[in-house]
């Protein structure tokens, strides 16, 4: 063949490669709007609910079908409405989050949806009272731990199950290696580890507050502070009935979700991970920022606009 002609061939070809891409990636981008549309209606639960039932039972991908299904157990528990809570769980096809990678098993373009899993919704049932649907949630999952082993969130979720039940070390010894920066070995999003520390870190100073340690408190203060700035960590720390100052505060109620705020534009970042934290999240959390835009991000800071500029690239 002429070489002149190959090489136009090889151009024809690149440039269809680039268009099905974006194509795709167009299509993606709006499904996590959908995703990220209804998380920003969390305080309204009406609202709520009917996004996310019209979400799982209209978009024509089992994946995103299944991450609705894993918001609507996070609404379920955040509202204390359990009416659906097991059908829900339930109907959860797992499977669907979990990409083949040429015959290796990941969770990349998912971890958002194994964080509510493992981490945000067993502490808010925990928090509530609810530990029976904490270990049907488990039982759920339980098939999978094989494949998931070495995760990092499926890790820190075993420790902070002995931190809710009060078993062996409460998850003491492993929450203070994580804080050391000893967790090689585990698989991780590099945008979530500052996520996984902080949430070790407020476990680990309610832990030493029990304790009495005032001195190692005073040395995580800090960090603990910066991370009730944010949503996610306001959340958990209240989860923790941690008072940050030296006078003692009304302990949080169980039913947590009558306390909600009236701006629902604050409350993705109240319990939820969406894949990827913005990179002004990430500088909060003495974390680099990301290089790129993720398919989803954290904390409902992805804009109309942050996805265009996506499908440009």
């Amino acid at each position: 063949m002429n070489p002149a002609r190959l090489v136009t061939f090889a151009m024809y070809f690149a440039i269809a490669y680039l268009v099905i891409k974006m194509f795709i990636s167009s299509k993606r981008n709006g499904k996590n709007k959908m995703i990220i549309d209804a998380v920003r209606l969390i305080n309204e639960k009406d609202m709520f609910f009917n996004r996310v039932d019209q979400l799982i039972s209209t978009v024509n991908d089992p994946e995103f079908a299944n991450k609705g299904r894993v918001l609507k157990l996070w609404g379920c528990a955040y509202h204390q409405d359990f009416s659906e809570f097991d059908s829900t769980l339930q109907e959860l096809d797992i499977d669907s989050l979990i990409e083949d990678k040429k015959g290796v098993k990941s969770i990349d373009t998912n971890e958002d949806s194994f964080f509510y899993l493992y981490l945000a919704i067993p502490n808010v049932l925990h928090h509530v009272g609810r530990d029976d649907l904490r270990t049907t949630m488990h039982a759920k999952l339980q098939p999978y731990e094989e494949i998931l082993e070495n995760q990092l969130s499926k890790a820190l979720s075993d420790q902070l199950d002995k931190y809710y039940d009060s078993v062996d070390d409460r998850g003491q010894t492993f929450f203070e290696k994580l804080l050391e920066g000893d967790y090689e070995g585990y698989i991780y999003s590099r945008t979530m580890i500052g996520i996984y520390k902080n949430l070790a870190n407020a476990t680990l100073y309610k832990i030493y507050q029990d304790q009495a340690k005032f001195e190692q408190l005073e040395e995580m203060k800090p960090m603990l502070e910066q991370f009730a700035q944010t949503g996610v960590g306001k959340r958990w720390i209240q989860s923790l009935d941690i008072s940050l100052d030296n006078t003692m505060e009304e302990p949080v109620e169980k039913e947590v979700v009558e306390n909600k705020k009236s701006n629902s534009e604050e409350n993705l970042s109240e319990t939820m991970v969406l894949e990827k934290l913005t990179d002004s999240d990430i500088e909060k959390l003495d974390q680099k920022p990301s290089e790129n835009l993720s398919e989803t991000m954290v904390l409902e800071k992805l804009t109309d606009a942050d996805l265009e500029e996506k499908d440009k690239k």
